[in-house]
């Protein structure tokens, strides 16, 4: 199975204010199901979401790498680009030509599929 890395916001800019975790993940739910239908096959979600971490005031942000470089997919959700955590993110993966998934105010785009095998044969349970 193929691993998904879901980078999202964690604060809401308008409300300047904390997303509550029922949303958070909400949109983590709605980003899996979107990358299974793009990529047509169950996926392995990287749980990089890790609150208990950040109300420790810990700065995850190592581990978050870490598990983004693990990743077959990364998908960015809505509002990513407003986020310096989730540019750090789409910058590793694009340098890493990672297959992108990308929520924006136009529908969601693709970059990096070309070539891309989308197969599962040969992959490994973990």
């Amino acid at each position: 199975m193929k691993n998904l890395f879901i980078s999202q916001p964690m604060y809401d800019v308008v409300a300047m204010q904390n997303l509550k975790d029922e949303d958070i993940r909400r949109v983590r739910g709605n980003a899996k199901v979107n990358a299974e239908r793009i990529c047509h096959q169950d996926l392995n979600v990287l749980d990089s979401y890790l609150p208990d971490m950040y109300a420790a005031g810990v700065n995850v942000e190592r581990r978050v790498i870490a598990l983004l470089l693990k990743a077959d997919f990364a998908y960015f959700a809505y509002g990513w680009d407003d986020c310096d955590g989730c540019w750090l993110e789409y910058r590793i993966a694009k340098k890493c030509k990672m297959p992108i998934i990308e929520e924006t105010d136009k529908g969601i785009l693709l970059r990096n599929f070309v070539g891309f095998n989308m197969s599962t044969k040969g992959d490994t349970e973990e």
